[in-house]
């Protein structure tokens, strides 16, 4: 009752007062961003079915731009009429699953309307579910529907203000947060965008730390076999045959390291990727360039705080001996 007037008020205040509103339509949930939605019930042939519903104005799937494969979207005579009390707009997946077209009937007081085309109704980590939007006819005990959605053109900023002065005026005691497209995108997956900046600082980090590691054993290792170094100059090795088995053994140290990082790697991001219903395919070309980016950084390093050891004059580190 009262929640419909302030829903009247508030679609006539806003083509009232400014011109870049094209419509306004209502909704029960937050559509597009939220993953919650209510879960209703029929008995459809014989078979109990479940499927998601999102109570919304008539005017709601044409404000949205949502297609229809077959019937008609709902108008506001389906808000205003008494005769049924559920208009749905079902999905095609629905249809399919409970096995039926416009002309069934689920009562006396429930109709299908229209069809829509699938689309995504929750975030890419879902697939595409039996859905329906359901428009009420005005009864007393009408779903609330707190999340008002604008079409408009023009500057967007100064339609989210003349929003919040038209919602001002209504009720100034009711708290309103008005957000873009952009930004409703931008929270959706807010989540998966922090876990992936987690993710590259945690792996920068690592390779940092791995570094100064390697650094340290490298220099232990040089410190340590400074007179085998000089022997064999002495005995006609050259810097690159020294160099070359310096590195031999870092090279199996990196060759197990590499095998155990990428079998952890690959079923990690397996098991993150299986999350999500729509996901890209896991590369076998984007482990190997891990691996050689880690060999060509550690061989660096290695042959760097090397080279110093192997190019010394031999009798500088056996003159002792």
């Amino acid at each position: 009752g009262c929640e419909l007037i302030k829903q009247k008020e508030l679609r006539e205040t806003m083509r009232r007062e400014s011109p870049m509103s094209e419509d306004v339509a209502f909704s029960s949930e937050d559509f597009g961003v939220s993953n919650d939605m209510q879960g209703w019930a029929n008995d459809i042939n014989s078979v109990e079915y479940s499927y998601g519903v999102i109570p919304v104005s008539w005017n709601f799937a044409q404000l949205m731009g949502i297609e229809l494969i077959d019937g008609r979207y709902t108008n506001r005579q389906d808000e205003l009429q008494s005769e049924y009390l559920h208009n749905y707009l079902f999905n095609e997946r629905a249809m399919k699953m409970f096995g039926i077209d416009l002309t069934y009937s689920f009562g006396e007081d429930m109709r299908i309307v229209g069809v829509m085309r699938d689309f995504n109704i929750r975030t890419l980590q879902f697939p595409i579910e039996p859905f329906a939007f359901v428009v009420e006819a005005e009864f007393e005990y009408k779903t609330t529907m707190p999340f008002v959605f604008v079409s408009y053109s023009g500057d967007g900023d100064k339609v989210v203000e003349a929003i919040k002065q038209a919602a001002d005026k209504i009720d100034p005691t009711y708290p309103v947060e008005v957000q873009l497209p952009d930004q409703r995108f931008e929270l959706a997956y807010r989540q998966e965008q922090q876990t992936a900046s987690l993710i590259s600082w945690a792996s920068l980090l690592s390779v940092v730390i791995s570094l100064m590691g390697i650094f340290g054993i490298v220099s232990f290792e040089v410190q340590f076999r400074r007179k085998e170094i000089a022997v064999r100059k002495v005995f006609g090795s050259t810097t690159a045959q020294v160099l070359v088995r310096l590195n031999s053994k870092f090279l199996v140290i990196l060759s197990v390291c590499s095998l155990l990082g990428g079998v952890f790697a690959y079923f990690g991001v397996r098991a993150w990727l299986g999350g999500f219903s729509y996901r890209t395919e896991l590369s076998w070309w984007v482990f190997v360039a891990g691996v050689a980016i880690v060999w060509l950084i550690t061989l660096g390093v290695v042959t760097l705080q090397s080279w110093s050891r192997a190019n010394e004059n031999p009798s500088k580190n056996l003159k002792s001996e």
